[in-house]
């Protein structure tokens, strides 16, 4: 069998990051805090680790409890955000359509 394991290559300027996106396209990335989502642009023949040294730009984001999923819709249209059930009867799908 094959063990992966995971090195760390960089490192973000805030902390708490619970979810990340990459675009369909890979040209772009959203990491996903509970406070926000930070949004990256990958510029041509950049790396990833390049990208995300970048400058980001906050997204429009509607806190949620437990608020730890984020993905690109397939049309690259806009972005989901979804909750952790935990305790709670309900979970929101949320869509942000791009402007």
């Amino acid at each position: 069998s094959v063990v992966n394991s995971a090195k760390q290559v960089g490192q973000l300027t805030y902390s708490g990051a619970v979810a990340a996106a990459l675009s369909p396209d890979g040209k772009e990335a959203i990491v996903k805090t509970y406070a926000g989502l930070q949004h990256y642009v990958r510029r041509d023949n950049e790396s990833f680790l390049q990208m995300f040294q970048n400058p980001f730009k906050p997204l429009p984001y509607r806190t949620e409890v437990q608020g730890e999923a984020v993905t690109f819709a397939i049309s690259n249209g806009g972005y989901f955000t979804l909750s952790e059930k935990g305790i709670f009867n309900d979970l929101n799908l949320y869509y942000y359509k791009r402007k």
